[in-house]
């Protein structure tokens, strides 16, 4: 991290990667008042906050408990995004802030949901709630299962800030040195699927803690796979293309010599019946959002069609190199 400040176009590319990174935090410190807004019929006016030995000893309102897992959680949030707007972070410090507030969300939620709900549902009073034997195991492994994915994933956005660092900008070509990396790279995103999708996990969560009802657990579970519908990448390196949707999707790799054209179509929910990974006859589609997008048309009369914010500089420099018949280092 450097101490200069950021050049206004430097800082408008970076904002949108840290805010993406900082989403899924403040999406995971909001379930907290969700669950204890959900258990609080079944809860006593102060629960049990601490145990010795299996007996509560100290005792406090649950909106008190909720508000400090908020509060410590989202003002480091705010910190980190504000300190982003003026300063350089690199991709190595944001993965390590991500992971370690990520962390902290999900020990927030799981403390809450484990260590204080489930012991104090159904009690008239905070001195005769007990822990059951599973809320310690569960507790465990969710906050284990939390920090490996909150690794994975700061692990794949690094990967993904290498690749964007060797271009100029997403949607613009550069020629590279060694003519063996990066030419293009595309991307869309839709935050208000992600927003919206991750809402609802979270109220379906809720829902399914409350009625313990196995239909809301799967509406979780779908919910959670349609998040993946909420960005596509694409990188064009005059050799081949590559291909995903979602953040830790599976790339698809495109030899060049399997492509016989390319356009910019218009891209629609609508018309492919959905958002993510679609199908129409011989199209997939990775569609994210209606607007421009790149159409690919293969050897073995398949095509592909994807959602990006500039198709135009892809389907420029990949008819090049068709026409060619060589890798095109970039646009001139």
């Amino acid at each position: 991290m450097t101490g200069q400040p950021l050049p206004s176009s430097r800082r408008d590319r970076r904002r949108p990667a840290e805010r993406s990174l900082a989403l899924p935090v403040l999406i995971v410190l909001a379930a907290t008042p969700l669950l204890a807004l959900a258990s609080s019929p079944w809860l006593p006016a102060r629960v049990a906050s601490h145990y010795t030995a299996g007996v509560p000893d100290a005792s406090s309102p649950v909106a008190v408990l909720v508000l400090i897992i908020v509060v410590v959680g989202v003002v480091p949030v705010l910190g980190w995004l504000a300190l982003g707007r003026m300063l350089t972070l690199t991709p190595a410090v944001d993965a390590i802030s991500f992971v370690a507030l990520m962390s902290y969300a999900v020990i927030g939620v799981a403390g809450l949901t484990f260590g204080v709900l489930v012991a104090n549902l159904g009690v008239p009073t905070w001195s005769q709630a007990r822990s059951p034997q599973w809320a310690q195991p569960t507790l465990a492994a969710t906050i284990g299962a939390g920090f490996l994915v909150s690794v994975l994933v700061a692990w794949c956005w690094m990967r993904r800030q290498a690749v964007e660092s060797r271009t100029v900008q997403p949607g613009a070509a550069t020629h590279v040195a060694d003519d063996a990396h990066v030419v293009w790279m595309g991307q869309a995103h839709n935050r208000r699927l992600l927003l919206f999708t991750g809402l609802g996990v979270i109220v379906a969560l809720c829902i399914a803690w409350w009625s313990t009802s196995p239909a809301a657990l799967v509406t979780a579970a779908l919910l959670m796979i349609a998040s993946l519908g909420s960005r596509t990448e694409a990188i064009f390196d005059g050799r081949f293309l590559r291909a995903r949707i979602g953040i830790i999707g599976p790339w698809r790799t495109i030899p060049v010599a399997d492509i016989t054209d390319a356009e910019v179509v218009h891209v629609s929910p609508a018309a492919w019946f959905g958002y993510g990974l679609r199908w129409r006859g011989r199209e997939q589609a990775f569609v994210v959002r209606t607007g421009p997008g790149l159409r690919v048309q293969l050897r073995n009369r398949l095509s592909l069609v994807m959602s990006l914010d500039d198709p135009a500089t892809g389907v420029q420099l990949i008819r090049r190199s068709i026409d060619t018949g060589r890798p095109h280092p970039g646009v001139p």
